[in-house]
């Protein structure tokens, strides 16, 4: 069944870049798809991250978890090593 609506017009993805256009390309090729979406804060995104994978987790058990509770349990992209940090030298333009 069709959740939601499909068209040129359909507006339910607005400044979602990448997720409008794996819909998009799912509707024209007709392959069933399911996008999860968070909306989501400018700034330091990561716990966001962690509680969607999270959820996933807990939905699709593909992973086992802790006791504890798995939000401390998920190896981060290496890129998010320098997301908050300083990742250049000051002294280059003092």
């Amino acid at each position: 069944p069709d959740f939601l609506p499909v068209g040129p017009d359909c507006d339910f993805l607005r400044n979602s870049s990448t997720s409008r256009l794996l819909y998009d390309a799912a509707v024209f090729t007709k392959v069933p798809l399911v996008l999860l979406t968070e909306f989501c804060m400018e700034g330091n995104n990561i716990p966001d991250a962690l509680r969607l994978v999270d959820v996933v987790n807990n939905l699709l058990q593909l992973v086992p978890v802790s006791r504890k509770g798995s939000l401390g349990c998920w190896t981060h992209p290496v890129s998010w090593d320098t997301l908050l940090n300083d990742p250049y030298d000051r002294t280059l333009y003092t």
